[in-house]
């Protein structure tokens, strides 16, 4: 990781020579971007509950200033027809072995856009297409929280494969997306397994409603397979949004072991109190593990002030409560955005 660090540096540091050399054109430069999330972060509720949420292992009283993500990235334009991604992160909870925090290689691909007809065929380490391209793109508060697939850990937003996209139609009505990929994320491959992946989306002509249903199918054995199934509606007013999405993964364990069937609902809104100034958001989430274990209920509400477009600084609170048994878990924030792209 050390040696990508000082290649990114390098690269960096030439950046401005090939801007001036190819300064005609805008193929052949390199383009710096570079996104940040943190917070200051107080768990007002709830102790360690075992769960894999952003605050569930930290106890009562806990606070502290940390980052969520650092994420640096270099775009390049080939030509009309390619281009690519690089990028590194630090996305929390990512440490050396002395308690440093540490990047990974978050992005690395290529693409080649109008392989025909209004298709596009990416490679490498790529967002996967079950909720990048739709639901998170819509709820367009990442920085506060992931959406509920990848927040429960049923998709990643990364993953090392193939994948070709394109619309069916000239107006990009009506889209679609295949992928092949090792199902591991960003992580290492660790079986001779892939996971594929397929969504077909559905934009009005005024943008005001999104539309997709999307599956992935991933086996892992014999009789051992996971099948995901994800539904997204999204409708904008003027100012206001509205969307609501919800899954299913079907967990076939085994021939002699019950099939498990997790699932989860997500609404959530959204809407301009004064423009270019100041947002407000509100998020609930009804989450069952299907695994005799209690309902989880999920709430994400706050208010999005923007001294400029770039920035964001974000009163929120962070909810997520148990149906039974474990005691909520309680977290105000302040959340601090930064994206130069």
């Amino acid at each position: 990781m050390k040696i990508l660090t000082i290649f990114f540096l390098v690269l960096i540091s030439f950046h401005n020579l090939f801007a001036q050399n190819n300064a005609s054109s805008e193929y052949g430069t390199w383009k710096v971007w570079g996104v940040v999330f943190a917070d200051y972060f107080y768990k007002t509720a709830g102790d360690s509950s075992g769960s894999s949420l952003e605050y569930s292992g930290y106890k009562k009283d806990f606070n502290s200033f940390e980052f969520r993500r650092v994420n640096i990235g270099f775009d390049y334009s080939f030509n009309e027809n390619f281009d690519g991604v690089i990028s590194l992160s630090y996305d929390g909870q990512e440490f050396t072995t002395d308690g440093k925090r540490t990047v990974y290689l978050r992005d690395a691909a290529v693409n080649w856009k109008n392989i025909f007809a209004n298709s596009e065929l990416s490679a490498g380490l790529i967002p996967t297409p079950g909720f990048t391209v739709n639901s998170e793109k819509f709820w367009s508060y990442r920085f506060i929280e992931r959406t509920i697939l990848d927040q429960r850990g049923f998709l990643s937003s990364r993953d090392l494969g193939v994948m070709l996209r394109g619309a069916f139609d000239r107006e990009k009505k009506f889209n679609y997306y295949l992928m092949i990929g090792n199902g591991k994320g960003a992580r290492l491959e660790s079986n001779k397994f892939k996971r594929f992946y397929g969504n077909l989306m559905f934009n009005s002509p005024d943008k005001k409603i999104t539309f997709n249903i999307y599956g992935d199918y991933e086996p892992s054995g014999p009789s051992q397979n996971k099948t995901t199934i994800q539904s997204f509606l999204g409708v904008r007013f003027s100012g206001f949004g509205i969307g609501v999405e919800a899954f299913e993964q079907i967990q076939k364990n085994g021939a002699n072991i019950a099939n498990t069937v997790p699932w989860g609902v997500s609404v959530f809104t959204r809407g301009i109190l004064k423009k270019d100034k100041l947002s407000f958001f509100l998020r609930y989430d009804l989450y069952d593990s299907d695994e005799g274990k209690a309902k989880q209920h999920f709430v994400s509400t706050g208010l999005d002030y923007t001294p400029d477009k770039r920035v964001h600084i974000t009163p929120n609170l962070w909810l997520n409560a148990y149906s039974k048994g474990k005691v909520s878990e309680v977290v105000p924030r302040i959340t601090f955005m930064f994206d130069t792209r």
